[in-house]
């Protein structure tokens, strides 16, 4: 996560060591379900995340774009 550590771990949660993982599950969580709102807490982030997935892995990219516009049940 490196310089993107901040506002993943920003995203609210417990303050403690752990909590880098947690808010980078939170931020996922919310990346596929919610993709504006991930963007909104870190947006650095979320736009290295997608650059990272672009370079490396585009298929991954694109099968989390058809999660994100997939209807949500309630």
């Amino acid at each position: 996560l490196g310089p993107y550590a901040g506002q993943v771990a920003s995203v609210p949660g417990p303050a403690d060591p752990g909590w880098l993982s947690e808010g980078f599950a939170e931020f996922f969580t919310d990346y596929v379900l919610q993709p504006d709102r991930a963007e909104v807490r870190a947006p650095q982030f979320y736009k290295a995340f997608e650059n990272l997935l672009d370079a490396e892995r585009p298929g991954m990219l694109e099968d989390l774009d058809r999660l994100q516009r997939a209807p949500k049940r309630a």
